[in-house]
């Protein structure tokens, strides 16, 4: 059971191991396992600018997942469609171990909130990154809810300057 839990926490794709217990159809329907980047190709990430503010029009598919964010270029302060806001924290240059990705620099933002008379709440994650080959990471993961309305989204998008 352990080689089956490390498989799965490295990302891999388990194993049936018959000392399971289990049937291999009992493993498979326990063990589902899908990647979890999934390529979409060129898309076009919408972006506008307003003031001092860029805001995210999301765009086709999982792209959809950023409509509504905005981020103030001053102060970094991020603000999403759920009512809450909250600022970067740098995110140190390293090298990922058994990676290799090489990180120069990016921000987090950490996002958990909920205001229970409007029906709304978040629990997210944006993550901008600059790598060391000059490509830009941006990763955002939530689980939201608006007027009493969940939603679950993930993305990550890569950009490389040509």
């Amino acid at each position: 059971m352990r080689g089956v839990l490390g498989q799965l926490a490295q990302g891999e794709v388990p194993q049936y191991d018959p000392r399971l217990g289990l049937s291999r159809e009992e493993f498979q329907r326990y063990t589902l396992y899908q990647p979890s980047l999934v390529g979409v190709g060129r898309a076009t990430l919408k972006l506008r600018r307003a003031g001092q503010r860029v805001i995210f029009e999301g765009g086709a598919g999982s792209l959809g997942v950023l409509q509504g964010l905005s981020i103030d270029l001053l102060t970094g302060e991020l603000q999403v469609p759920e009512g809450f806001a909250t600022r970067p924290t740098a995110l140190l240059p390293q090298r990922l171990s058994n990676s290799a990705v090489n990180i120069r620099s990016g921000f987090v933002w950490s996002l958990q909130g909920n205001n229970v008379s409007a029906g709304n709440a978040i629990r997210g994650q944006l993550v901008l990154m600059e790598l060391s080959n000059g490509q830009v990471l941006l990763s955002y993961r939530k689980t939201s809810m608006i007027r009493r309305t969940i939603t679950k989204g993930e993305v990550v998008v890569g950009y490389q300057r040509p």
